[in-house]
């Protein structure tokens, strides 16, 4: 101490955080400090809270917001998708049929606690719809058939470099 009656210390304490905290708040624990001067009662233990973002929410206030990606059939009819929640639980939310990219459903009091009150946030779930980037034949085939009954009209069916010049195209070769 010096002389001055002030020492540094390091203590284990256990501290209870709340549900709901967020990011910066600092808890105040009265009679957790060092010891006051001449003998006084203790003083208070500052603690800064930080919280570890997760991978798959964001945090808005008490609202849980995450991206969910569908495939583009499940969009057009539908089905359900499950989302873990930060319990350990799953909740099941329902596609309609026809979902557009974007869409944003709304599941109330899925979120985090409320700090200060009762109740809890939402959980918003912003849809996104992926699109194969490569196909099989037979999807392909498939999709071909669906876009010539809607009247939609589709690029030329590309010809890979092995089956144009081994036999697998569907042009006729002559032979010279």
């Amino acid at each position: 101490c010096r002389g001055q009656g002030v020492g540094q210390v390091t203590d284990e304490v256990e501290v209870e955080i709340p549900a709901g905290m967020d990011e910066n708040i600092r808890l105040r624990l009265n009679g957790k400090g060092g010891p006051g001067e001449r003998g006084g009662p203790h003083g208070s233990l500052h603690v800064d809270v930080h919280i570890e973002p997760d991978p798959f929410f964001q945090r808005e206030g008490e609202h849980l917001i995450c991206e969910v990606p569908i495939g583009m059939v499940q969009a057009a009819l539908g089905g359900e998708v499950k989302i873990p929640l930060l319990d350990g639980t799953e909740e099941v939310v329902t596609v309609e049929r026809g979902t557009q990219p974007g869409t944003v459903k709304v599941v109330r009091g899925k979120g985090l606690r409320r700090l200060e009150g009762d109740g809890q946030g939402d959980l918003v779930i912003k849809l996104r719809v992926v699109v194969p980037s490569s196909l099989t034949e037979n999807e392909e085939t498939l999709l071909r058939e669906l876009a010539g009954l809607s009247g939609t009209q589709v690029a030329e069916r590309k010809e890979g470099f092995w089956s144009s010049h081994f036999g697998g195209s569907k042009k006729k070769k002559r032979r010279h």
